[in-house]
């Protein structure tokens, strides 16, 4: 695993600095993960599938000890040891690619249970924010991959919908 810094990880994805910015510059679309048992796993397939090369922000990092005790309260005991691994190596990093899959799978954990939310990000392609009741916003630069993102997405039991083009 390697951290970036904002400078570099501009250089790198969509960079978007708010929501209102990114859904006036950019192609976007909702993205659904559907709550069940599978919901996970779909969603990391997803995202690897669009590029092996995922590249996440991770704000464990940046708060506080309270706050972070009170984060790691849901995950396992081997989840709970490795975050404070990472925090203990990472201390002020946000942004990382050539991640492990143990801490994709501890991200999307996380995320999709809205405890701590994260973006992902696929090279100059797409940004993807959020989780809001298991929605994500999808920004994409070329609408003309629309097909192959609904594609992916059909594959792995997400919807992506509701597009908007810019």
């Amino acid at each position: 695993m390697k951290n970036l810094s904002l400078e570099d990880l501009k250089e790198k994805i969509l960079y978007i600095e708010d929501i209102n910015e990114g859904l006036k510059s950019f192609n976007n679309g909702i993205l659904t993960i559907k709550s069940d048992e599978t919901s996970m796993v779909n969603f990391k397939n997803f995202l690897l599938e669009l590029d092996n090369e995922l590249i996440v922000d991770y704000y464990g990092n940046k708060i506080n000890n309270i706050a972070f005790e009170r984060m790691i309260n849901v995950l396992e005991n081997e989840e709970k040891i490795y975050l404070k691994e990472i925090k203990e190596k990472y201390s002020e990093e946000l942004f990382f690619y050539n991640i492990e899959e143990k801490f994709l799978e501890i991200i999307l954990k996380l995320s999709l249970e809205e405890i701590l939310f994260s973006s992902f990000y696929i090279k100059n392609e797409v940004t993807i924010w959020g989780n809001y009741n298991k929605k994500f916003i999808l920004f994409f630069k070329d609408k003309n991959k629309e097909k192959i993102y609904k594609d992916i997405a059909e594959k792995n039991n997400l919807i992506l919908e509701d597009i908007r083009y810019i």
